[in-house]
């Protein structure tokens, strides 16, 4: 056997000890079916062992059919209470080889950096000066990826890696699926949101691009987009953490997690309280990808507030090594956290290990809200220091949404409250409470209209504006009309916790997409095929700067810089319209415009983060170095005019005297060679001229001339009409 073969044999300690030859065979099914009920496979094989002094088993090796079963088994049998008294211990094949190596003299590791291994993380987006934007579209009778620049100089994409016709580049690999099923494939779940998606698709931060594969999931990344490693899984969902350190795998057996440079597989999930009817993602990353908490609700899907919630359980990890942190030192080692009624618990997304989580009282209590840090300490026992707690008493339920910079949290209720007057219906209205997080916690609240109840709901993500659509509430339940009478309000926060409406626009949009970058807002209705450009000023006045009708779409996305906004129409999607893609510039002009059929999806390239400081941010982000930014650019842009317009005239002038030279070689070689003379004797001792010679002495004298009038004409007087 081979070392491969090797790997996928796994040795299991913990068995009892007082199972004699005369039960072994009934033992060794016992033991089969609780693996079998434990794995969720029957395709492994057991051997036991067996003392050769008292016959009795001692151990038993467990050989499964891949190395990803083996180390998925090695996971889910670790620990695992097989009887009251014996606790199994799964240890890998090379464990017991490391075991009988002699003792070797301690070498330190070799730390010098690899600069090569660095250099496949690079990003030529980022490097380049004229700030083109790239994107990815799938689609065409090819089924095939196209990538390009996004040139606004010119106005138009500019290609930048196109497949070739014998498919062996890493962009023809990307599709390599979608051309052996002849169809476009609908994808993966990819992200953190329970959505499946078309595939390839950037990475967070788009250094990398995942796509599907024959062999696996597969990763790519470097200049060139190769392939870095493929994971050998049927994966269903994958989400890359925010830093992207990490990657999470969900196959149809488990989930693990691995380091996403390095492709080691850190651990497999296995005897965590989760269960299959858990919502995606189950892993949720810390700011800083140093935490992971995975959350086991205390409360069912359909749970109504009549109900008396259970004890939901938050385990927190160190994401390196998927260590299990304790909540207390007398806490079980089976989670951190146990939360009655915890519903769901969402990290800040730029503040370290800050999190928030709400929870379900029960028996008509409300819900509650929690903000709190997490700290660990030296002992690795996890310490809470809460900043902001409240009960919504008369709550229905509870979602948050953070800023994506981390400085606000919003907190959406559903509340049921009684009508006014002899109406004793109740009616079901939504709300949003709003917290300033800083260094402390400001709390204040956004009233919602009379008749209306709050709908979408989408933070600016560089800034301190928010907008929402609101619904009118219809009939006894208070439903909403969608599409009608519907209202948008933008709002900027003011002094941490005041509100100030920018402006109210009746609207039938029912989503919402910031720029990333800047104050401009989309608002869009698929079903309506409507798109609206808003823009908010520095004097903070929004203006509908173009309303489009009947644009066609299903999916829309601002590029990263927030200068353009691309729809589509996508053949995934159960429609009639046509296929295709657009680009409009951030004031709702189309600038660009292709059909595809069919077609798939558009996806800009993420950009990398900054390196620059928050000082040195805000140092260039301040009016006063606008002008000397813009000068500054200014002047670069003609230095690159003029150094563009020099290799021009350089260019030209080599080709010039190129021809030049080619010319007088010429004239040299015809001089040394008397090829003048040469043509005119050849000329003159032609059949032809031999002929025209005779034609024109035989013709008569009056017709061996020509004649040819000439007229001259002068103004002699010009007099005016007027």
């Amino acid at each position: 056997m081979n070392d491969e073969s090797f790997s996928k044999i796994i040795i299991v300690d913990g068995l009892p000890k007082n199972v004699t030859p005369e039960k072994r065979t009934m033992f060794q099914k016992l033991f089969k079916k609780r693996v079998e009920d434990l794995l969720g496979t029957p395709d492994f094989n057991i051997q036991l062992l067996t003392d050769d002094k008292t016959g009795l088993v001692s151990g038993a090796f467990l050989t499964c059919k891949t190395e990803s079963d083996a180390e998925a088994a090695l996971a889910k049998l670790n620990l695992y209470p097989f009887t009251k008294a014996d606790v199994l211990h799964t240890y890998r094949w090379n464990a017991l080889q490391n075991a009988k190596a002699e003792d070797k003299p301690y070498e330190a590791p070799n730390t010098e950096q690899n600069t090569e291994e660095e250099a496949d993380f690079s990003h030529n987006m980022a490097e380049d000066h004229k700030g083109r934007p790239q994107f990815i579209v799938k689609g065409g009778l090819s089924l095939s990826v196209e990538w390009y620049w996004y040139d606004w100089e010119k106005g138009e994409p500019v290609i930048y890696r196109r497949p070739s016709v014998r498919k062996d580049l890493p962009i023809d690999k990307w599709t390599e699926v979608d051309r052996k099923n002849k169809e476009l494939q609908k994808g993966l779940i990819s992200s953190m949101l329970n959505q499946v998606r078309p595939q390839p698709s950037w990475s967070n931060y788009g250094y990398m691009m995942i796509s599907e594969g024959f062999s696996g999931l597969q990763v790519w990344g470097g200049k060139n987009m190769n392939l870095l490693y493929v994971i050998p899984e049927k994966v269903t969902a994958y989400a890359v953490s925010p830093r992207e350190q990490y990657i999470v795998i969900r196959t149809e057996k488990d989930i693990s997690i691995m380091n996403f440079r390095t492709a080691r597989k850190i651990q497999t999930l296995g005897n965590l309280d989760v269960s299959s009817e858990d919502l995606w993602p189950i892993l949720r990353f810390s700011a800083d990808d140093s935490l992971v908490a995975v959350c086991k609700p205390g409360i069912p899907s359909d749970f109504n507030n009549t109900d008396k919630p259970f004890a939901g359980k938050m385990s927190i990890f160190h994401s390196e090594t998927m260590t299990l942190i304790q909540g207390t030192r007398g806490a079980p080692r089976s989670h951190t956290f146990e939360i009655p009624g915890l519903y769901k618990a969402e990290w800040n997304p730029q503040q370290g290990t800050q999190i928030a989580y709400v929870s379900a009282r029960g028996e008509n209590g409300g819900w509650f809200l929690v903000i709190s840090n997490i700290t660990v300490d030296k002992d690795n026992i996890a310490v809470e220091e809460i900043l902001f707690q409240r009960i919504f008493a008369t709550a229905q339920r509870l979602d948050i949404l953070w800023h994506p910079a981390g400085t606000y949290l919003a907190v959406k209720a559903t509340v049921r409250e009684k009508r006014k007057g002899n109406d004793l219906t109740p009616s079901v209205r939504t709300e949003y409470a709003l917290y300033n997080i800083g260094r402390d916690v400001a709390a204040f609240q956004m009233i919602v209209k009379d008749n209306y109840s709050a709908s979408r709901f989408a933070w600016q993500p560089g800034g301190d504006l928010f907008a929402v659509i609101l619904e009118e509430t219809r009939g006894a339940i208070g439903t909403a009309a969608l599409g009608e009478n519907q209202l948008l309000q933008i709002y900027a926060v003011k002094d941490r916790k005041k509100l100030k409406m920018l402006a109210e626009f009746t609207t039938s949009a029912t989503h919402l997409f910031w720029a990333p970058k800047g104050k401009n807002l989309v608002a869009v209705s698929f079903q309506k095929s409507l798109v609206t450009f808003i823009n908010i000023n520095e004097f903070e006045h929004a203006k509908e700067v173009n309303k489009l009708k009947g644009v066609n779409l299903t999916d829309g996305q601002w590029d990263p810089t927030g200068r353009f906004f691309a729809t589509w129409v996508s053949s995934l999607r159960e429609t009639t319209m046509a296929p295709h893609y657009r680009i409009f510039d951030l004031n709702g002009m189309e600038v660009f415009m292709k059909e595809s059929k069919p077609f798939s999806h558009f996806a800009w390239r993420p950009l990398p983060p900054t390196l620059l400081t928050t000082e040195e941010v805000n140092n260039v982000s301040s009016p006063q170095s606008a002008k000397q930014l813009l000068a500054d650019y200014d002047t670069q842009m003609k230095e690159l005019a003029n150094l563009e317009k020099e290799k021009e005239e350089k260019k030209r002038h080599d080709q010039e005297q190129a021809y030049i030279k080619k010319m007088n070689d010429l004239a040299r070689k015809m001089r040394e060679q008397n090829l003048d003379e040469k043509r005119r004797d050849l000329r003159a001792s032609s059949q032809w001229a031999r002929y025209w010679d005779n034609r024109l002495k035989d013709l008569p004298e009056e017709q061996q001339y020509i004649d040819e009038d000439v007229f001259e004409e002068r103004v002699i007087y010009r007099k005016a009409k007027n």
